[in-house]
């Protein structure tokens, strides 16, 4: 038995886990459950349906039906199916190939970033040198002048 709490009472109560009944021989004064009733309409057009026998005739003669078959994607690139198991291996190898181009790609975006927080960081402390200096030697010609 689960302990829940009650949101409005805060107090814990023990709640009973109901399990499936179902007709046997040794429950026989179970009669069955309704079940859902739907009482929207039906979505399907009238010619939309076929059989299982037209389906499997239109398919042993190639013809198409209008089914729309979606096509996997993976971020807008395409999933390859194989026949021939040296193509899955080609692909398999020239997706390593991407990996590692990719890997080298942000391993070297890093690094340039990082030469630019250094080059940044070199240069903002030389302007403050600068400006530091500049001020003394305002300062120093102001005094100068008294």
């Amino acid at each position: 038995m689960d302990k829940v709490q009650s949101k409005t009472t805060r107090k814990s109560t023990q709640t009973t886990q109901t399990n499936p009944v179902i007709k046997t021989q040794f429950n026989l004064a179970y009669k069955g459950a309704i079940g859902e009733i739907n009482t929207l309409p039906s979505l399907t057009e009238p010619d939309m349906s076929l059989s299982i026998l037209e389906l499997l005739t239109n398919h042993s003669r190639g013809i198409s039906s209008d089914v729309h078959i979606s096509q996997p994607e993976f971020f807008g690139t395409e999933i390859p199916r194989f026949d021939d198991i040296t193509e899955e291996i080609e692909y398999k190898e020239s997706l390593k190939d991407q990996l590692q181009k990719a890997e080298q790609l942000a391993k070297d975006e890093h690094e340039h970033r990082k030469q630019q927080r250094i080059t940044d960081a070199k240069t903002k402390k030389d302007l403050d040198l600068l400006n530091a200096k500049k001020l003394l030697q305002i300062d120093s010609d102001d005094t100068a002048d008294d």
